[in-house]
């Protein structure tokens, strides 16, 4: 992201949610170091955090895992605590990549609980959801049924796999289909690509093995839900849509900011003109993309050049 947009999300996303009480109520599942993106945009102070890492356990207490079933399980670390799962990594992967970090060094028993049962009685305080637990994806999301069903999830992304990396994994094909049928679509897609061991040495792209989506829930359903809060008041309604707004932006999806906004304007909850000056510090804000992006790639390339001909 270049710098001059990167502050003008930040900046706008503090404007946004200066007119709001509440804060984003952020359920990070597989959190591990500082926040990564679309979360560092937004104000760190405007973030109300629940996070779960497995290989930090508080004393005398078993780390807590979220699943889609509770008890205790087996969780294997890895040689980088990162690639560290609830499933064993697939051997012929781990070879055909070179992917000698994923190992497991030992194994610890953890806590399973859902985040059906962690987040009770609380659902509709979560307005995001990010879940990288390495293979067991899936699993957390059909152990968040009732969340997804109920809650007032803005934006989940959610980490995949393409191929058979860990034993037991689910599929990007599961994940896409578990969550189009509880009316969110998919709008951001990455993937990662990876070149087999024996061909590392040669210059392409290599093969598609995992990445990460972002999904948001349709636009009749965030209608219906906006209007539902409409019926208990104005200001629920605005709070809804600010947060929604801010999320959407700093996840770089300003075509999103302005369907919350188209919707909000139906329904009333803001008036023309207050989603004309919306769109406008919107656009303000990502008026320079196209150039820096431009630039990026030109250095990028001269970069790219340099190393392949200078000494």
């Amino acid at each position: 992201m270049a710098i001059v947009t990167e502050k003008r999300i930040r900046y706008f996303c503090r404007y946004v949610l200066n007119q709001v009480e509440s804060d984003i109520g952020f359920v990070d599942v597989g959190s591990g170091g500082d926040l990564k993106h679309p979360w560092k945009h937004l104000p760190s102070d405007r973030l109300k955090i629940c996070d779960f890492e497995p290989t930090r356990s508080d004393e005398g207490k078993l780390p807590l895992c979220i699943s889609n079933e509770t008890g205790t399980a087996p969780f294997f670390v890895a040689s980088d605590e990162r690639a560290s799962s609830f499933h064993k990594p697939v051997s012929d992967f781990v070879h055909r990549f070179g992917f000698d970090s994923m190992l497991i060094v030992k194994e610890v028993k953890v806590a399973c609980t859902s985040l059906d049962q962690h987040l009770a009685g609380h659902y509709e305080a979560v307005d995001a959801l990010d879940i990288n637990v390495e293979g067991h994806d899936y699993q957390v999301l059909q152990g968040a049924s009732a969340l997804l069903e109920v809650g007032n999830l803005k934006l989940i992304k959610v980490e995949f796999e393409l191929v058979p990396v860990w034993v037991g994994q689910g599929y990007f094909s599961d994940i896409d289909a578990f969550l189009r049928t509880r009316d969110f679509r998919l709008v951001h897609l990455q993937i990662d690509n990876a070149r087999p061991s024996k061909v590392s040495h040669l210059h392409y792209d290599g093969e598609p093995i995992w990445g990460k989506a972002l999904y948001v829930p349709d636009l009749i359903r965030y209608r219906a839900h906006l209007s539902k809060l409409k019926e208990i008041g104005i200001s629920p309604a605005r709070e809804e849509l600010m947060k929604a707004v801010a999320i959407y932006i700093a996840a770089e999806s300003p075509g999103l900011a302005y369907d919350a906004i188209d919707q909000a304007e139906m329904l009333e909850i803001i008036v023309a003109g207050e989603g004309e000056d919306f769109r406008e510090r919107i656009n303000h804000v990502f008026r320079w993309a196209k150039a820096e992006s431009r630039f990026d790639n030109l250095m990028f390339l001269v970069k790219a050049l340099c190393r392949r001909f200078l000494p």
